[in-house]
């Protein structure tokens, strides 16, 4: 019953947001690339199916399809530092150390100033937003020249819709996705501040 309540609402939230799927509208080059080459990406990587055996074995907080975005995203992040930050599976984080081998990837409950000293990230997962607000909002600081930062929940609870709107709204943020699972945001100074609605199913 739970099960098909859920499966109703994603083909509900689907047909409202129908006409921003696959990068249609997007006049952005950056952005198309990012939504048809990463987020809307339908390829095999290499590392798929050992991880897709290797989770049958494991508890799993997100979808197989949510995991294997993680992936993608943290591989086209190209990042040398990354910080995930609230509870994760261990299943997503194999995925997020398979899709960037060479990152060093730290996992913490909360932030704080002996995490982020030292290099800027990269690449950063925030799991949560209840209870992490203000992590969130420290983490522009951090990041590097296009660095990329993931956020889930975006619009689970209206604490959390208006701390994701802030942070879209903050100068530093030049282009931001909201995917309804997860929101991402790119600190790259080039380009002009867009936001984008994605249909992410």
């Amino acid at each position: 019953m739970f099960q098909s309540f859920v499966s109703l609402r994603r083909f509900t939230r689907w047909v409202v947001r129908f006409r921003h799927r696959r990068g249609y509208g997007i006049h952005s080059p950056f952005a198309f690339n990012l939504v048809r080459g990463v987020v809307y990406e339908s390829g095999e990587y290499y590392a798929y199916a050992p991880l897709h055996a290797w989770r049958q074995n494991h508890a799993a907080d997100l979808r197989e399809k949510d995991d294997r975005l993680l992936f993608r995203l943290i591989n086209h992040s190209r990042a040398g530092r990354a910080v995930v930050v609230g509870p994760v599976s261990a299943v997503t984080l194999r995925y997020l150390h398979e899709g960037r081998t060479s990152c060093r990837l730290t996992a913490v409950d909360t932030l704080t100033a002996a995490t982020l000293r030292g290099d800027k990230l990269g690449f950063a997962y925030v799991s949560t937003l209840s209870g992490h607000i203000d992590d969130l909002m420290t983490l522009p600081d951090h990041m590097t020249d296009g660095g990329l930062l993931v956020v889930r929940g975006i619009g689970v609870h209206k604490a959390d819709r208006a701390a994701w709107q802030r942070l879209v709204a903050d100068e530093r943020v030049r282009v931001s996705f909201d995917l309804h699972d997860f929101g991402l945001v790119f600190f790259e100074s080039r380009l002009n501040k867009e936001h984008y609605v994605i249909n992410y199913f």
